[in-house]
C-alpha cells in the first residue's frame, strides 16, 4: 500500500506494471523469504487498477483540447489509431490518406475501450 500511495502523489499518466520473479543474475533470486506468488499477482492487479485509473483521469483532461497526431497506417475494424505528443491515444474512422501523416485533432471523448475520438481540424 505504501507503494500505491506513492504513486498515487505523483503526476504520471501511465505505469508498466510487471510482476517480478527470480531470475538468474538478479537480486530477486537471493531473497530468503520471497513473496509468495498469489500476493505478488493481487499487488499486480492493484497497479494495474491504479495505473487504469490514472490513464482515464489524465484522458479526461485532455478531452476538448487540440493536439498533433501521427496516424499509423492499419484498418483496425473500420478506425486507424495515432498518438499525441503527450502519447493520448487517438482514433478517427479509417482514412488511408491520413496513414502516415501528422494531422491537428480536436480530442472530442473517450470511448468504452479507452481510446480518445477525434475530429481532424482543417489545416
Amino acid at each position: 500500500m505504501e507503494t500505491v500511495d506513492f504513486i498515487k502523489d505523483l503526476e504520471v499518466s501511465y505505469l508498466h506494471v510487471f510482476t517480478y520473479s527470480e531470475r538468474a543474475n538478479t537480486t530477486a533470486i537471493k531473497l530468503r523469504d520471497p513473496v509468495p506468488m498469489n500476493i505478488r499477482k493481487q499487488r499486480s492487479k492493484q497497479l494495474h487498477i491504479l495505473s487504469d485509473k490514472m490513464k482515464r483521469a489524465f484522458y479526461e483532461t485532455n478531452i476538448g483540447k487540440s493536439g498533433n497526431v501521427l496516424f499509423e497506417n492499419e484498418d483496425n475494424g473500420g478506425v486507424m489509431h495515432g498518438f499525441t505528443e503527450n502519447y493520448v491515444k487517438v482514433k478517427v474512422p479509417y482514412n488511408p490518406n491520413l496513414s502516415n501523416t501528422f494531422q491537428r485533432v480536436s480530442m472530442d471523448e473517450i470511448d468504452r475501450d479507452g481510446v480518445m475520438k477525434c475530429s481532424i481540424l482543417e489545416n
